[in-house]
């Protein structure tokens, strides 16, 4: 984009260093929301507050699925691309 050729440490940078932190980022994020769980918050007349209800299992899931319908493309884009399927370009 400059003109420039980047420096060996953010060569390094975008191809091993950031795509390792990402994934670990996304997998250690996922684990922690099925260890934890989801949950909002509903007003309880009787205890006249709110109190932490879990969503439904079947909301969850709903819910990964549009996440990984949008996401997934850009593993599998990327693989394509390596191994020379499809060219990006």
């Amino acid at each position: 984009m400059t003109g420039k050729k980047p420096n060996a440490f953010m060569l390094l940078c975008w191809k091993f260093i950031s795509p390792a932190l990402i994934v670990i980022i996304l997998v250690m994020s996922i684990y922690g929301q099925f260890r934890d769980g989801y949950y909002y918050d509903k007003y309880d007349v009787k205890l006249a507050g709110t109190v932490s209800v879990q969503y439904p299992p079947g909301i969850v899931i709903t819910g990964y699925a549009i996440w990984f319908s949008a996401i997934l493309w850009i593993p599998i884009e990327a693989v394509l691309t390596y191994v020379y399927v499809i060219s990006t370009y």
